[in-house]
């Protein structure tokens, strides 16, 4: 979460004619993309993150450049504890919320959050994914095998007819969402 969309999220081909640093840009993954059990992402978002900390702008001045404008809009953010970023001195560049941990590991499996059947995608590492296109992480040191097994189950027809069966009538779109809230996820 950005909370400041407007000014973190933009195609890619914007960031690139602006020359913000590559190294902090990834691609995004909406769940409208996740279709056909693949995924191609048109926007990038601004990751202004290394070594799981928020990176020194001095150390990116394009990145800075671009963020410059709006420091005062993304200083005022509201945090959750109902204080600004400015007054936490919390690096008003910096996303909302994200798990650094959670990301670092390069697999990982996503869908669309709403959908009539089953899209689920491995994903190999460098995007960022919304509220949209939800993910699934398997433990630390699962395989890419362990990964594609699921992968196989989670998109079988078996499963879909499944989900739509098990799922009540107004959440059969969500089939995996409602799978994963009775843990059989």
């Amino acid at each position: 979460m950005t909370n400041a969309d407007e000014v973190m999220l933009a195609p890619g081909a914007v960031f690139a004619r602006q020359r913000v640093e590559a190294e902090f840009r990834r691609p995004l993954v909406v769940g409208d993309l996740v279709r056909d059990w693949s995924v191609t992402p048109t926007d990038d978002a601004l990751f202004p993150y290394c070594q799981e900390q928020p990176v020194a702008l001095a150390d990116a001045p394009r990145l800075a450049a671009w963020l410059w404008s709006c420091r005062t809009v993304l200083g005022n953010r509201a945090t959750f504890g109902k204080s600004t970023y400015f007054d936490e001195g919390r690096p008003w560049w910096a996303w909302h919320q994200v798990a650094i941990r959670r990301i670092s590991t390069p697999l990982t499996i996503t869908f669309a959050f709403v959908a009539t059947h089953n899209h689920f995608v491995l994903d190999r590492g460098g995007k960022v994914f919304n509220r949209t296109a939800p993910v699934i992480k398997l433990p630390a040191g699962a395989s890419e095998d362990e990964h594609l097994g699921l992968l196989g189950l989670l998109n079988s027809s078996v499963a879909c007819f499944w989900l739509k069966q098990v799922c009540r009538a107004r959440e059969h779109r969500r089939s995996a969402r409602c799978a994963a809230a009775d843990g059989a996820i």
